[in-house]
């Protein structure tokens, strides 16, 4: 039987990314998706238009409804407002009391926008605590630092600062730059190599998709990094079938 997996994420109207490709790797990795919309985004693979919170009140609905027939205690959690103090601090303890793995996928920037902006405190609060692992990447990984008052440093160097300042473990990504992941936890520092796919252009949707297999490996009771070992695999293997649909735009995930 497949072992229930909570998911929260924006609703990308493209499926490259958020909900539809979380679903999709949750369902390929032995996993059932229970899934709750976080945001509607409007965008594709060429710009980020808008995300429209959806209200905390329907999230928290929506959970109760999940569990009167669901077992889980594993989430991940991509999109979120994490500029609305309010909204963060009223569906985090929803998912807290619920469940003891919480993976949390920090989007500060869709990949189609430009920029990003640095969270608040009310989303510190939201990626805190034991149980929970974040996956940024280093861009996300600095902005969360700054908001935290961490000096700038090197990844290894800023990845166990922010970690012992959250309780949290931060799994680093280097997305095309280093062939390899970092683990930041209480107990130290592990390094997963991994295999770096050349590509012409930005991908959509690789970071959610990989917190999703994270979060499924938990799920089923693999340690964290064996977990994010069979992630990375899973990347690589859906990075040699990639999609394209217009000649400006992102390459997808097959």
């Amino acid at each position: 039987m497949k072992s229930p997996l909570l998911v929260l994420a924006g609703l990308d109207p493209t499926g490259g990314a958020g909900l539809i490709a979380d679903a999709v790797t949750a369902r390929t990795l032995g996993c059932h998706p229970l899934t709750i919309p976080t945001t509607l985004t409007v965008q594709n693979s060429l710009r980020f238009e808008a995300a429209l919170p959806v209200d905390a009140a329907y999230i928290a609905r929506a959970l109760t409804a999940l569990t009167e027939e669901f077992t889980f205690d594993t989430a991940k959690i991509g999109l979120v407002p994490f500029t609305d103090g309010v909204w963060l601090d009223a569906v985090g303890p929803l998912i807290r009391s619920r469940c003891r793995h919480i993976v949390i996928d920090p989007v500060l920037k869709a990949t189609a926008a430009t920029g990003g902006m640095r969270p608040g405190d009310a989303f510190i609060r939201f990626i805190s605590g034991p149980g929970t692992v974040i996956t940024p990447n280093t861009r996300e990984l600095a902005l969360i630092a700054e908001t935290l008052g961490i000096a700038p440093g090197t990844p290894e160097k800023t990845a166990r600062a922010v970690s012992a300042a959250t309780g949290t473990t931060v799994v680093v990504t280097f997305e095309t730059e280093q062939p390899l992941i970092l683990i930041a936890e209480q107990g130290g520092m592990t390094e997963i190599p991994i295999t770096l796919i050349p590509t012409d252009r930005s991908v959509h949707g690789t970071g959610c998709r990989f917190s999703t297999a994270i979060a499924c490996g938990l799920a089923a009771g693999m340690l964290l990094p064996a977990a994010v070992k069979r992630a990375a695999n899973h990347l690589t293997d859906l990075f040699g079938r990639r999609d394209n649909f217009h000649p400006d735009g992102q390459d997808y995930l097959g």
